[in-house]
């Protein structure tokens, strides 16, 4: 079936659709509309990743965060008609957001659950931050590796330190 993600994607094909997650065992990405660790490596991981590139949110996440992000496009996405923080682009789809990034060499899907399930299908790599615990939550990234359209393209560890407690691994993978 041909989707409206993938019509716009279809017109923004110089476009690196891209995602980012920090996810623990079970594919757990937040509880509570909250990140259920604090890993100051993986945060500064996106901060790198995502630094002059426009970021995609659904309005959940951007209410977590509580603020747009510097140096960063931010574009969220809700149905809500009075929702209109400073410094950020509202649309009210999916493909509303891609057509608002369309000028950008690369895009990153930043969450939430809802927003990833919708995207990965449309998507051209995951960067993916493995945090290696069992962590409990309520919110969840796809299981993208069931599908068989991913492969690995680079992996950096990183073990627990003083202010990380979980070791994690930095995983990019691309569509086959």
């Amino acid at each position: 079936m041909y989707t409206d993600i993938q019509e716009k994607e279809s017109r923004l094909s110089n476009v690196t659709i891209s995602m980012i997650a920090a996810m623990a065992n079970a594919n757990v990405i937040g509880k509570n509309n909250q990140l259920p660790w604090s890993q100051p490596a993986d945060m500064a991981h996106f901060k790198r990743t995502t630094m002059g590139k426009p970021v995609i949110m659904g309005r959940k996440t951007f209410d977590s965060i509580g603020r747009a992000l510097p140096g960063r496009e931010n574009i969220v996405i809700t149905r809500s008609e009075d929702f209109a923080p400073e410094g950020v682009t509202v649309v009210k789809s999916i493909p509303e957001a891609l057509e608002a990034a369309k000028k950008h060499d690369e895009v990153m899907i930043m969450g939430g659950d809802s927003v990833y399930a919708q995207c990965l299908d449309s998507a051209d790599a995951l960067y993916v931050t493995h945090i290696e615990a069992d962590i409990d939550g309520d919110a969840y990234f796809p299981d993208f590796l069931a599908t068989g359209s991913w492969v690995e393209e680079s992996r950096e560890p990183f073990m627990p330190d003083e202010k990380n407690e979980h070791p994690m691994q930095f995983v990019k993978y691309v569509r086959k």
